[in-house]
């Protein structure tokens, strides 16, 4: 019966490890998709630019589909390049503590 609990829990990790797998491995959920690099975001410090031109620590208003909320998103990463790359940020609801992980895949204009 301890042998049937422990290859039930290895399944449910090798599920989960695997979902975070199809990510990369960034643990930053299942990223959104359809932005182009030209799409106009409106950034904290600097206006309205194109997602093409943020840049790392740029704070970007968008909404997070897991909290179903506006807020804050903190770029922290630009990840690939050819047809499509992503970008990695925190978000966070104006006036909460809480942050959590999100991604964005962004296609070229054209």
């Amino acid at each position: 019966m301890r042998t049937e609990k422990f290859v039930a829990v290895l399944a449910a990790f090798s599920v989960a490890a695997a979902s975070a797998h199809a990510n990369n491995g960034e643990g930053y959920g299942v990223c959104k998709s359809g932005f182009a690099d030209n799409t106009v975001v409106s950034t904290e410090s600097r206006g309205n630019v194109t997602i093409g031109q943020l840049q790392v620590d740029d704070r970007v208003w968008s909404y997070n589909e897991v909290v179903g909320k506006k807020g804050w998103s903190r770029v922290l990463s630009r990840v690939g390049g050819g047809a499509s790359y992503r970008i990695m940020a925190d978000f966070s609801e104006p006036g909460s503590s809480e942050v959590t992980k999100a991604c964005w895949i962004i296609k070229p204009a054209g």
